[in-house]
């Protein structure tokens, strides 16, 4: 996977996922519901450029793909999305390899079923 990332920042609460026909957690047509999201993220440098990252996937609602999106520090607060992608739904890790150094990027990791997408979690790269 290349780069990846949007205005706002990882853990800007309404930022992430701030999808308003989206239901966060709660029953949508009966007991239908979006996954809770993946948790347990974890990141392994390999280089100054190139990192993996772990995570582990929610349970109890069915997952039809994992969505990563990849954002760049713009500095001042503001991040830009730079890449995002769509995986398998049993994907539990991927290597990212990013133009500058890891620390300017964060990886968002989102679960999503025919329902919608499911709340998002967020990891630094560096």
């Amino acid at each position: 996977m290349a780069q990846g990332y949007k205005s706002g920042g990882p853990g800007d609460g309404d930022y992430w996922g701030s999808d308003p026909n989206r239901t966060r957690g709660s029953t949508v047509q009966g007991f239908k519901q979006v996954p809770s999201a993946p948790y347990n993220l974890r990141c392994e440098a390999k280089s100054y450029q190139e990192a993996t990252v772990f995570w582990e996937l929610p349970t109890g609602k069915e997952i039809s793909s994992i969505n990563l999106q990849l954002f760049k520090d713009q500095g001042y607060g503001s991040w830009s999305k730079v890449k995002e992608d769509s995986f398998e739904s049993t994907t539990r890790s991927v290597t990212v390899t990013t133009s500058g150094p890891l620390e300017k990027y964060a990886l968002q990791v989102r679960a999503d079923n025919r329902f919608g997408h499911g709340d998002p979690e967020s990891i630094k790269l560096g």
